[in-house]
């Protein structure tokens, strides 16, 4: 536990070029005890940290080192449950901790709740999968705290409902002219530390900053004698947060020192509250990522309506502790369905003309089963992607479905006006119907989450839902006598109206009896369905590249990827829709994101000899173990006979023989069996390219027997596995042949 009331103020180590040692050794002098840096940032003379420390005679169990991991320091995705935990963030933090001898780190801390593979693509961002990690860390003894970075409230819900260790700190901006007080207070009522990165809206640049220049801020510091910019950290200190400045001017780290222990009266602070205008620095931060939406600042207090056991609406609040915990009582013990009222009512006023509902209306109930063609619903317009991947909706959805849950279908709706008004009346609606053996599951453990949206106002005449409240309950099938032979149509006594207003969302485990009631007004009502299923269920729709389109793809987060399963029809299909989209963004990956080479480091040492070649162009090749002993010769091109092995040769035959291994190792997981006439040809070429000389690998891989559609998983599979292709990355193309 942090005692955070000794660390008031910190400095930040982000600057051009990294700390100096000179800054670290004033810092320390000054009484400054946190320092703030990232895997991001250049270490400048961190690497000198415990000499410093000494040297001042200074405990290192009486300072706070502070590492945020960067977008690119967490590691991979799991594809399965068999693959085991990617050590990279162990091995980052090990690396650090060793290179600057410190022998822990008091706090690790995720930079930004995205992250970006090792191509520098956006990758999806799992708290599930990356903070048990961190946890493990903490078990280890290697650091003693974890927190996060840049979170909003529905991010933080969706840490808080899994960890077992809660974030110690969430590092936010927060400044005169960018500050979020619901979220400083929610973390604060969590007992997650605020600390204030950004505290100048844009770090020290000088003395021209424009918060550093306002009226408002040098008439206060004239006031108590200080200079503006200690006005403003005090400012934050007042607040309860921790400011972390960044500098190497030993004079701003001499008023970054001061700044902790200046007053404000509850006046000034007011008038420095008056300056916010919501100008955050890094607003635009989530755009290359898909993930906007997701690291919006300012989440609104969304309401939640939960029906109570005495038939009354109660509302719960995004802002509450209880928020998630009692949507998912809600719907699994509870009735069953929870509604958020006009969530989407900008969105659907966007998106209802694209939608044409004079179109929907004449094609009947349905429009929008398009998974089969270019005309897809994905492609009628951008504000579709918005409505499907929603923040607020995937906390709810994937805190009871789990992370990896799919999308199992989406239509947009029109209740028939007279003369075709019939109800379609409560129905259970939901993948089960499709697989009449299969028995319902508990209601403690949906796998199926529908989430209806009102385009329209549901009024009392005009179509809305039926619910059947705690009906999920009773795991009855639909017209089967030895299942309760509840029938499709009649409305139950005990069958709600569900009225509400324009944009709202109605949520209901998938196997809660529902319909549509009859319209009685002559307007339409238009509703939207987004349906989704537990990873253990097949989406009934798939979607791919034959019907989603580039424009389109373009937009999407890898979040919504995931739901479409990456665009594979069938499990051992190529991720479509993947692949495309790592090659429409492959030329907008920022300069800031773009992978830095670094010297390679051998963590776990397999196997090593010592290869011992003499001879010159007839040459000879031996091991000390023993294992090689067999004449070289080079290519006549480079001086050789051309009569015997030469080293591209032996090199294509040890990784024939590796990547054969890695099928049987990728088989074996998948319960198949290679067959034993299995074989790899390998053209090896050794030529020259615009980086220097290079070297080229082209495999074509004999199957024979095994389906086309299976043998290319497998194929891809091994790929990834397989260390010399891990190597040779882009330089190995890999063809399959199948006798």
């Amino acid at each position: 536990m942090i005692d955070w009331k000794k660390f008031s103020i910190g400095l930040g180590c982000g600057v051009n070029n990294g700390t100096t040692y000179d800054a670290l050794d004033y810092a320390l002098k000054s009484g400054i005890r946190f320092f703030d840096t990232s895997t991001y940032y250049s270490k400048g003379a961190f690497n000198q940290f415990s000499e410093c420390l000494q040297k001042n005679n200074i405990n290192r169990n009486d300072v706070l080192l502070c590492l945020k991991l960067w977008v690119s320091s967490l590691g991979n995705n799991r594809q399965f449950d068999y693959d085991p935990i990617n050590s990279v963030i162990e091995d980052n933090v090990k690396n650090y901790v060793q290179e600057l001898g410190i022998g822990y780190l008091d706090l690790l801390v995720i930079h930004w709740p995205v992250k970006i593979d090792s191509d520098g693509i956006p990758d999806e961002f799992i708290i599930e999968e990356i903070w048990p990690r961190l946890e493990l860390l903490v078990s280890s003894g290697l650091v003693k705290a974890i927190g996060v970075s840049n979170f909003n409230i529905i991010e933080l819900q969706r840490l808080l409902s899994i960890a077992k260790i809660k974030p110690a700190c969430n590092q936010i901006e927060f400044n005169p002219f960018a500050f979020d007080l619901a979220l400083k207070n929610f973390c604060q009522k969590n007992d997650i530390h605020v600390v204030a990165h950004s505290p100048f809206n844009f770090g020290w640049k000088g003395t021209k900053l424009a918060i550093l220049e306002n009226e408002q801020i040098k008439n206060i510091a004239a006031n108590h004698r200080k200079k503006p910019a200690q006005i403003v950290l005090a400012w934050g200190c007042a607040h309860g947060v921790t400011p972390i400045p960044g500098s190497n001017n030993l004079e701003h780290i001499n008023e970054i020192a001061e700044a902790s222990s200046i007053l404000l009266s509850d006046a000034e602070i007011i008038k420095i509250d008056q300056l916010n205008k919501n100008e955050f620095c890094y607003a635009d931060f989530g755009q290359y990522f898909r993930q906007q939406k997701y690291l919006r600042h300012q989440v609104p207090n969304f309401e939640a309506k939960i029906l109570t056991d005495n038939g009354a609406f109660k509302s719960v609040h995004l802002y509450d502790n209880t928020f998630l915990q009692e949507i998912k009582h809600a719907l699994t013990e509870g009735p069953g369905f929870v509604i958020i009222p006009e969530l989407f009512r900008d969105l659907t006023d966007r998106l209802l003309p694209a939608l044409d509902a004079n179109k929907m209306q004449k094609i009947g109930r349905w429009d929008g089963f398009g998974a089969f063609t270019k005309d897809s619903i994905f492609n009628t317009t951008p504000e579709i992607i918005e409505l499907i991947d929603d923040p607020l909706i995937s906390l709810i959805v994937q805190s009871l479905l789990g992370w990896d849950c799919k999308l199992d279908n989406l239509a947009a709706s029109t209740s028939r006006i007279a003369p075709n008004n019939n109800s379609l009346g409560p129905h259970q609606d939901s993948p089960f119907e499709q697989n009449p053996g299969c028995p319902l599951p508990p209601a403690e453990y949906p796998l199926v989450l529908q989430t209806i949206i009102a385009f329209d106002a549901f009024t009392e005449n005009n179509g809305p839902l039926y619910v059947v409240p705690h009906s999920h309950k009773k795991r009855q099938r639909v017209n089967l006598p030895w299942s309760g032979n509840m029938p499709v149509g009649p409305v139950p006594d005990q069958a709600l109206k569900v009225i509400v207003p324009k944009g709202s969302a109605i949520l209901a485990v998938g196997h809660v009896w529902h319909g549509a009631c009859s319209n009685m007004t002559n307007q339409p009502r238009r509703g939207f369905l987004v349906e989704f299923v537990s990873s253990v269920c097949e989406p009934r729709e798939r979607f791919t590249t034959d019907n989603i389109s580039d424009e389109v793809l373009r937009k999407f987060s890898r979040r919504l990827l995931r739901l479409l399963s990456n665009g594979k029809r069938f499990f051992y299909d190529q991720p479509t829709l993947l692949m495309q989209y790592k090659k429409l963004l492959k030329d907008e990956i920022p300069d800031f994101l773009k992978p830095v080479k670094s010297e390679a480091k051998l963590d776990n040492l397999i196997y090593s000899t010592v290869i011992h070649t003499t001879g010159g162009a007839q040459g000879q090749s031996f091991s000390d173990d023993g294992l090689l002993n067999l004449k070289l010769s080079l290519p006549e091109i480079m001086g050789g006979k051309n009569n015997a092995a030469n080293p591209e040769q032996l090199f294509a035959s040890s990784y024939s023989a590796s990547f054969l291994r890695a099928l049987d190792y990728v088989a074996n997981q998948k319960l198949v069996e290679i067959p034993k006439n299995a074989s790899v040809q390998a053209r090896v070429s050794l030529g020259s390219s615009q980086q220097g000389i290079a070297i080229s690998v082209k495999l074509m891989i004999n199957l024979p027997g095994v389906n086309q559609t299976l043998a290319q998983e497998l194929i891809d599979q091994a790929n990834k596995v397989c260390p010399y292709s891990n190597a040779l990355k882009d330089n190995v193309q890999v063809e399959l042949t199948l006798g």
